[in-house]
C-alpha cells in the first residue's frame, strides 16, 4: 500500500510540474547566486521557498531541506526527485565533491535557460501554422455538417447521375447530417489521442519522429537542435571532469531523439572497447544524417588535439544560430505547404458541387424542347 501511495503522489507531482519550468530555473540560477554569496544550501534553498508559487515544486524543495537536515548532499536529495535531468544531477554530483558547486549550477541554470528559449520559440513560430490548419478544418467540417446535406436534397430531386467525387462527399455530409453530434467529437478526440501516441507517448513516439525525420525541414531543425544539445551538454560534463565514458551514457540518457539515443549507447559502447570518436564515427551506418561530416571532423580534431570540450562548446555555438535560423524560417517554410492542402479541398469541394450543375446545364442543353427551337 505504501508503495502504491508513493507512486501515486509521484505522478501527481510530475502532473502538477507541468507549466512550471520558469520557477524550476528560478530555483537553480537563486541557488547558486546565493551559494556564491557564501549561503549555505538550506539556508538558500528556505529562501528560495518564499518565491515559489507551485505546490509540487514548494513540495519537493521542502522534501530536499528535509533530506540534507538529515545529513544528505545536495545531489542524493536532487536524484529523489523529478526536478533535474541525470546529466545536471551529474554536474551537481561533481560539483559538490570539487568545490565547485556554484559555477556547475550556473551551467545547468544557463542550458535550462537555452532550452526553454530554444522550446518557446519553437512554440511561438507553430501557432499560425496549427491556427491556420484549425480554421480550416472548423470550416470545411461546418459546409460538409450544414451545407452539403441541402445541397444533396437538390441533386436528389434532380435525379442527376453524380460523379465519384460528389458521391463521396455526399455520403460524408449525409453521414455528419445524421450522427455529428456524436462523430464528430469522436473524431476530434480520435485526432489527438493519434497526435499523443505518434509523437509524445514515450513508447510510441518513435514513430512521429521517424516521420518528422522523413521530412528535409522538420529533419534540419531536429538535428540542429539535438547537436546543439550535444555541444554544449558533453562540452559541460568534460570541462566538469566527467569520464566520456560517463558523459555519453548521461546524454542517451537525457536525449529525447530515438535515433540519437541508439547512435549515443553504440558510442558509449565503442569507448567501452577502446574505440576513439573517428572509429565510431567510420563505422555506424548514415552517420552523417545525423551529424554532418565537418562536423564530425572538428570532434575528431578537438579528440586528437585534447581540446574537445572548447571544440564541442564552438558546436554549440554554431547550432545555436542555425537552430534559431530553422525556427525562424519554419514558418515561412510550412505556409506554403498549408496553402496547398487548403487549395487541395477547395478544389475538391467545387469539382463536387459544379461537375453536376455542368452536368446538368448540358443535359438541358441536348433536351428535345431545346432542339425543336433550334429547327
Amino acid at each position: 500500500m505504501q508503495e502504491i501511495k508513493t507512486t501515486q503522489e509521484s505522478f501527481l507531482d510530475k502532473l502538477l510540474l507541468i507549466g512550471s519550468k520558469d520557477e524550476k530555473n528560478f530555483i537553480i540560477e537563486n541557488l547558486s547566486i546565493m551559494l556564491g554569496a557564501g549561503l549555505s544550501i538550506p539556508s538558500a534553498l528556505t529562501s528560495i521557498l518564499n518565491g515559489l508559487r507551485n505546490k509540487a515544486l514548494i513540495k519537493i524543495v521542502k522534501r530536499v531541506i528535509k533530506d540534507m537536515d538529515e545529513g544528505s548532499s545536495l545531489y542524493n536529495a536532487l536524484a529523489k526527485t523529478t526536478l533535474l535531468p541525470p546529466y545536471a544531477l551529474s554536474l551537481i554530483k561533481i560539483g559538490e565533491e570539487s568545490g565547485n558547486l556554484t559555477q556547475n549550477l550556473q551551467v545547468v541554470a544557463l542550458q535550462q535557460q537555452k532550452e526553454d528559449t530554444l522550446n518557446s520559440k519553437l512554440h511561438s513560430a507553430m501557432i499560425y501554422p496549427i491556427l491556420v490548419l484549425s480554421i480550416t478544418v472548423v470550416v470545411g467540417l461546418g459546409v460538409a455538417w450544414f451545407i452539403l446535406p441541402n445541397l444533396a436534397k437538390v441533386f436528389a430531386n434532380l435525379k442527376l447521375e453524380l460523379p465519384l467525387i460528389t458521391q463521396i462527399l455526399i455520403s460524408f455530409a449525409n453521414l455528419l447530417s445524421r450522427q455529428g453530434y456524436w462523430l464528430v467529437p469522436a473524431l476530434i478526440v480520435g485526432l489527438f489521442l493519434i497526435i499523443y501516441f505518434v509523437f509524445f507517448n514515450r513508447r510510441t513516439n518513435h514513430i512521429g519522429q521517424y516521420l518528422l525525420f522523413i521530412l528535409p525541414m522538420t529533419r534540419r531543425l531536429i538535428v540542429n537542435l539535438e547537436l546543439s544539445r550535444l555541444g554544449y551538454v558533453l562540452s559541460s560534463l568534460l570541462a566538469a571532469g566527467i569520464p566520456i565514458k560517463e558523459t555519453v551514457k548521461l546524454l542517451e540518457e537525457s536525449s529525447g531523439i530515438y535515433r540519437y539515443k541508439e547512435f549515443y549507447h553504440y558510442l558509449g559502447e565503442g569507448f567501452e572497447s577502446g574505440n576513439s570518436f573517428k572509429t565510431s564515427f567510420n563505422k555506424y551506418p548514415k552517420i552523417d544524417r545525423l551529424i554532418p561530416p565537418p562536423i564530425q571532423q572538428v570532434i575528431i580534431s578537438g579528440e586528437q588535439s585534447g581540446k574537445l570540450s572548447s571544440s564541442l562548446l564552438l558546436v554549440s555555438n554554431r547550432f545555436d544560430q542555425k537552430t534559431e535560423e530553422s525556427i525562424k524560417n519554419l514558418p515561412i517554410v510550412l505556409e506554403p505547404v498549408f496553402l496547398v492542402i487548403i487549395w487541395v479541398g477547395v478544389l475538391g469541394v467545387a469539382l463536387a458541387v459544379i461537375l453536376p450543375i455542368y452536368s446538368l446545364v448540358g443535359g438541358l442543353n441536348n433536351s428535345p424542347t431545346n432542339s425543336i427551337q433550334r429547327k
